[in-house]
Parts: structure tokens; sequence; C-alpha cells
């Protein structure tokens, strides 16, 4: 492969993205608790609720 390919502008992006993943998950810690929270989820409350219900007064869809 040459220069060019190694570091083209998706290649590089790529790169980049691998690079912010590891960050975000970066110990064996982070990725139980991430997906131990994604597995055993919980109800929202009535904050949560009465924002969902309010989102279209702050976002324009």
């Amino acid at each position: 492969m040459s220069d060019y390919e190694n570091n083209s502008p998706s290649s590089v992006e790529s790169k980049r993205d691998i690079a912010k993943h590891n960050q975000i998950l970066a110990t064996e810690h982070d990725k139980k608790l991430f997906f131990e929270t994604i597995e055993n989820l919980r109800e929202p409350n009535e904050a949560l609720k009465k924002a969902y219900k309010n989102r279209n007064k702050f976002f324009i869809e």
C-alpha cells in the first residue's frame, strides 16, 4: 500500500474514530459498566418523561 493510501482522508478518519472509541470505553470497567447499563435499563422518572413531552419546545425536528 502506498503512503497516499495509508494516509488517505478515509483512512485517517477511520483511525480517528477507532481512537475515539477506545478513549470512551478505555478500561474493562468502563466497558462492563456501559453494557450492564444498556442491558438493565430502568423506567424513566417523571422529570425525564416531562422533558420528553416538552422536547419540541427546544428542538426543531
